[in-house]
């Protein structure tokens, strides 16, 4: 407990000769109330701490005493003191309860004052706008990882720092830059392939009654029995180790192996090889997309000598003839006729009513 020596006033001021408190300790013991308020309001809800926040704080009563006695700020302390040991009320003796509240009410601080104006922000605020910025902090500087790193070589020596390349020839342009290019290597990756069609799969459509083998099948009765799934360049026929084939077909594809067409043939079918370009493959499967069908390309060099490869595996060709292939028969023709006399042509002729003139 204090006493009255402790808290004499020791200031020579104004203040001190008359018995007040000093000007600044107001604003200390608002400031105390503020901390102790912001400290309950941390406090779990429900609790016996929490439960005390429903009493106001003890506030110190500020009053004039009489020269020669203890100052008021003394009594209120021992006051406010010995009635929160015996759990008593803390009023001045001979006061009225109204004058007491009065004189203990605090006084409010000046709202344009910084200092002490009131606030609702908690004791501890954690809100967005104060909150550390992840990404603001200045990384460390990587020595010899790019140009901001003083360069590449930057504390390393004038050595290379890796191993050369296999192909690496000092700056000057490597033997498979020097080399000219193939000139097909750029369109391998662009060949359309042919859509694959398995004779077992084309026999198992057969079976369901998807394919009628009374008329000839064609790509565009391949398509709409679903037995392909699209068609860009044509259909291409094959067989795996010799999948037998029973059922006697006349089928159009736009390729087929050996296998297959051995297979096909053995029952008395045909199979036939019809050269078609895209648009014309493309008409000749969904025709109702165009008002006016689109004329048969004649086939090119690499694609006669494909024709004429199939030709000879026993498969039937149609294709519209190149003019060159035209005139080259013409001339083997005319060869013959000169060198065999009547026997001459007697073969050409038979050739030219075929058709089948041979490659160049």
């Amino acid at each position: 407990e204090l006493g009255p020596a402790r808290c004499a006033p020791r200031g020579r001021g104004a203040h001190a000769r008359e018995g007040r408190p000093p000007p600044h300790l107001g604003a200390m013991l608002a400031a105390a109330q503020r901390a102790a308020m912001a400290c309950q309001r941390l406090l779990p809800r429900g609790g016996p701490l929490r439960a005390a926040r429903a009493r106001p704080p003890p506030v110190l009563g500020l009053r004039p005493s009489a020269p020669g006695a203890a100052p008021p700020l003394c009594e209120g302390l021992r006051r406010s003191s010995a009635a929160s040991s015996a759990g008593l009320p803390t009023s001045a003796p001979g006061t009225a309860p109204e004058a007491s509240a009065e004189a203990t009410t605090p006084r409010k601080p000046s709202p344009f004052s910084l200092r002490f104006a009131f606030t609702n922000k908690p004791f501890f605020p954690i809100v967005r706008n104060n909150l550390r910025f992840f990404n603001k902090h200045s990384k460390r500087k990587r020595i010899g990882k790019g140009m901001k790193g003083r360069g590449g070589t930057y504390l390393r020596g004038s050595r290379p720092s890796r191993k050369e390349g296999k192909t690496f020839e000092w700056g000057r342009p490597p033997l498979f830059r020097r080399m000219p290019r193939w000139p097909e290597a750029a369109m391998r990756h662009k060949r359309k392939k042919l859509e694959p069609l398995n004779l077992s799969k084309l026999r198992y459509f057969i079976e369901k009654g998807r394919l009628d083998t009374r008329y000839p099948i064609t790509q565009r009765h391949l398509y709409e029995s679903r037995c392909v799934r699209k068609i860009r360049v044509g259909v291409g026929l094959f067989n795996v180790n010799d999948f037998p084939f029973p059922y006697k077909i006349d089928i159009e594809v736009a390729g087929a192996d050996q296998s297959s067409i051995d297979m096909i043939k053995a029952v008395g079918g045909t199979v036939t090889v019809v050269y078609m370009q895209k648009v014309v493959i493309r008409a000749h499967v969904k025709p109702w997309k165009y008002e006016v069908l689109p004329r048969t390309a004649r086939p090119t060099l690499q694609m006669v000598h494909y024709l004429e490869k199939v030709k000879a595996r026993g498969a039937l060709v149609r294709y519209i003839k190149p003019l060159w292939l035209i005139e080259e028969e013409r001339r083997l023709q005319t060869q013959l006729r000169e060198l065999h006399g009547s026997e001459g042509s007697e073969v050409a002729e038979p050739m030219a009513r075929a058709g089948a003139g041979p490659a160049p």
